[in-house]
């Protein structure tokens, strides 16, 4: 059974509201919301946690070659996280495409997530996706790093609105070279002066699960507060940032 996150009113702070309406995602996915999501476009019928939990599946492969089921995982995701452009020719019957991303995965996944360097990651998944005939998406890479359980910051176009208001300069495509180094550098700057309040609001929302309920999850006690704090000021950069988009 999924937890069942009671969503606070944004009187209880700004980061509170916000870590709140992302743990309402990962535990109960678009409760009142249909299959769509809110922020960031996607379909998605179950919570985060349960895609996590698909995805995590990859490093269970037994074969070298990765199966039809690993392989439907992903297009999961890639449904819930609204990312299928990056993938031309995938539907569900051919899933198979998806191998090449799969692998790669893989080897990601098995990493110790305190020493994984973001940007070489997020390079590295964007040109596995090159090599395999995919389009080269930096926020599709960094959307998947994240629901691995890595602390990487989500590139979107509502995210560099909000960081180029905030006066970061930013390359205008985030194909160009250095990009997600840009972006990357910039939301950490603006992250760090906000970190304590989502931080606080993830650890006491993450304290107030019981035990059972952690057991149930099967994921959480993997994930730290800064992970979820993390997600919190995605969502804030999403919300806020989403308006700013044409006003650049």
């Amino acid at each position: 059974e999924p937890v069942t996150v009671k969503k606070a009113p944004r009187t209880t702070g700004e980061e509170e509201g916000y870590v709140l309406e992302y743990l309402q995602r990962f535990h109960q996915g678009n409760i009142g919301n249909g299959s769509k999501n809110a922020r960031g476009g996607g379909f998605q019928k179950k919570s985060d946690a349960q895609i996590m939990l698909g995805l995590r599946k990859f490093a269970m492969g037994i074969k070298a070659t990765p199966s039809e089921a690993d392989c439907a995982h992903l297009r999961e995701f890639i449904i819930a996280y609204g990312v299928g452009r990056t993938f031309k020719g995938l539907s569900k019957d051919k899933v198979s495409i998806l191998k090449p991303v799969v692998e790669h995965l893989r080897r990601t996944l098995r990493q110790d997530s305190s020493g994984l360097d973001a940007v070489a990651e997020v390079e590295a998944l964007v040109d596995t996706c090159d090599r395999a005939g995919f389009n080269r998406n930096v926020s599709f890479a960094t959307k998947c790093l994240n629901m691995l359980g890595h602390t990487v910051p989500i590139m979107s176009s509502e995210g560099s609105a909000y960081l180029r208001h905030a006066g970061h300069p930013l390359p205008s495509s985030a194909t160009q070279p250095g990009a997600y180094e840009a972006f990357h550098r910039a939301w950490c700057a603006e992250y760090e002066q906000h970190s304590m309040g989502f931080e606080v609001a993830a650890a006491k929302h993450m304290a107030a699960v019981t035990p059972e309920e952690l057991e149930l999850q099967g994921l959480e006690p993997k994930l730290d507060a800064r992970w979820f704090a993390m997600r919190g000021f995605d969502a804030k950069l999403m919300a806020v940032g989403g308006p700013m988009r044409s006003n650049k």
